[in-house]
């Protein structure tokens, strides 16, 4: 026998629970999961891209460029060194240039890496940019499987 005072606080036997209490507690239970998965799974599919094409646009256009499809013999993961940008603004020739870049032309892995460069920048590979050459030993030291050089 229950005592009186659990009666008071809330609690009923399980004994004594209608069906319909029991359902409506189950159906609560799965309920709010159910909404959270729901708004996290819809938050995901918002794009967060910051540039996008501009329909129409004559001086715009994509580059995509994936590092691991010109050195498939990488020990490292190459995909910080994928170029996939839409550049606005630039001049025929310049977007000309820009398009015929192509990494499996290039000799070797260090003329791949500029090319790679040369690609990220939209220029053509300059040693006196300290920017540049750094990248192309990083991307080579990634394609060795050896630990990235520092800048400083």
């Amino acid at each position: 026998m229950q005592d009186k005072g659990s009666y008071f606080r809330g609690e009923v036997p399980e004994n004594q629970r209608s069906p319909l209490i029991s359902l409506k507690l189950s159906l609560s239970m799965m309920f709010f999961p159910a909404i959270i998965c729901g708004l996290l799974l819809g938050l995901s599919q918002i794009p967060s891209g910051v540039a996008h094409p501009v329909d129409g646009d004559a001086s715009s256009f994509r580059l995509t460029l994936i590092a691991s499809d010109y050195f498939p013999h990488a020990r490292g993961d190459l995909s910080r060194f994928d170029v996939d940008c839409i550049f606005m603004g630039f001049n025929a020739s310049t977007q000309a240039w820009a398009t015929s870049l192509d990494p499996a032309s290039a000799n070797g892995d260090e003329q791949k890496a500029m090319v790679m460069t040369e690609a990220a920048y939209i220029k053509p590979f300059d040693a006196n940019d300290p920017d540049m050459p750094h990248d192309v030993a990083a991307l080579l030291a990634t394609i060795a499987g050896k630990k990235v050089p520092s800048r400083f």
